[in-house]
């Protein structure tokens, strides 16, 4: 039978606070085993898991990203995850670009929905429209813009970032 550890002592080993490895759990939908009494204990496979994700949320990535690759860090060695960070990273840039099309493609439609609102109203009001609108519009195209820039640059440079707030 594996060791179990209550939550203090898991937050020790894995070198966070006991907080912190609730929030965790919370976050990424983990199913940690509880004794008789409802309290948490955890087992050598749950505490190798913390390790991993407490390297890769220290090398800058967020839960969301994580909570994609939980399967790959249960299986990885703590020891080995800088042999496996490679195919990691790789795990992690698809999830962010999947994530990020997504989002993408849902603030498109909205945005044509919106415009298609608005050109109706227009068209309702009168034949002019009014400066603020195409001010709003290219202001709307410019974030759009530089949101797609920083995020191609995050994504591109994001292990390397992590490394470096790591050192």
């Amino acid at each position: 039978m594996d060791k179990r550890y209550m939550i203090s002592d898991a937050a020790k080993l894995v070198d966070v606070e006991t907080h912190v490895l609730r929030y965790w759990e919370e976050e990424l939908e983990l199913n940690i085993l509880r004794n008789e009494m409802g309290h948490r204990y955890y087992t050598e496979s749950d505490i190798n898991l913390f390790k991993n994700v407490k390297i890769i949320k220290d090398r800058g990535f967020q839960l969301k990203v994580v909570k994609t690759l939980v399967p790959k860090l249960r299986e990885c060695k703590v020891d080995k995850l800088d042999d496996v960070m490679p195919s990691v990273v790789s795990d992690i840039k698809y999830s962010v670009i999947n994530f990020d099309k997504n989002n993408e493609e849902k603030e498109e439609k909205e945005e044509k929905e919106e415009k298609e609102e608005k050109d109706s109203k227009t068209l309702a009001l009168s034949s002019k429209r009014p400066i603020t609108n195409i001010a709003d519009d290219k202001m709307q195209q410019f974030q759009n813009i530089i949101k797609n820039i920083v995020s191609e640059a995050l994504v591109e440079n994001n292990y390397e970032l992590g490394k470096e707030v790591g050192d």
